[in-house]
């Protein structure tokens, strides 16, 4: 059993991400904008590198200074998942039944998003939470 969480990152980002929003918002008008290309170093060792490989296949929506789309392209040779395993401390032997799938060839080129609803609903709405609303 892996003794972190595929896909753990640091999230206490938000208040950088809440800063980012004000400044686009007076600079440009707009609630809703696109990150993409993130760093490698923010993003799980299964994201995708782009071709500059300290940049990563993702991107997030956010809304009001709040993420509330997550996606990626994600790692498709099990060469690039050992890379990326070793950049980020992590012993591949965590995670034998993950990369044993890239080992025989049966990953095709994949990606994937999240969206998380309470998180739109929360920033559309201008809500602290939508608990108890």
């Amino acid at each position: 059993m892996p003794k972190r969480l595929i896909g753990r990152t640091n999230r206490s980002r938000g208040a950088q991400e809440v800063q980012l929003g004000a400044i686009i918002k007076s600079k440009y008008g707009t609630d809703l904008f696109l990150i993409k290309d993130f760093p490698s170093d923010l993003r799980p060792f299964y994201t995708k590198w782009s071709e500059r490989s300290h940049l990563t296949k993702s991107m997030d929506f956010t809304l009001r200074g709040q993420e509330i789309v997550s996606g990626s392209g994600k790692a498709d040779s099990y060469k690039r998942v050992l890379e990326a395993m070793a950049l980020k401390g992590i012993e591949p032997d965590e995670y034998r039944a993950y990369t044993e799938h890239y080992k025989t060839g049966g990953v095709p080129p994949h990606g994937g998003i999240g969206t998380g609803l309470k998180r739109i609903v929360q920033s559309y709405l201008s809500l602290t939470s939508v608990f108890g609303t």
